[in-house]
């Protein structure tokens, strides 16, 4: 194994160290995860990794480019309106 030289904000580090500490794990572990995580193919881009009822959902909610904010005040807008009949 390497050792690697992170710099952190102190405030951060605490907080991540707290985190790992709750969750039964090591800051080492976490950071060792996520970089794993980078490397692995998102499900979309694997068939054999998406269960049947995944793959038959796909494509079902068509995508119109919005962003996840417009999603979201879209959302809120429709909830409101729905509310007040």
């Amino acid at each position: 194994m390497t050792k690697l030289t992170l710099y952190i904000d102190d405030t951060l580090i605490t907080k991540i160290k707290k985190y790992a500490r709750q969750n039964g794990t090591s800051v080492s572990k976490m950071v060792t995860n996520y970089f794993m995580s980078l490397s692995k193919p998102y499900p979309i881009d694997n068939d054999e990794e998406m269960s049947p009822v995944v793959r038959e959902m796909m494509g079902l909610i068509p995508d119109t480019g919005a962003t996840d904010r417009e999603i979201r005040e879209s959302y809120h807008k429709h909830v409101g309106e729905k509310h007040k009949k």
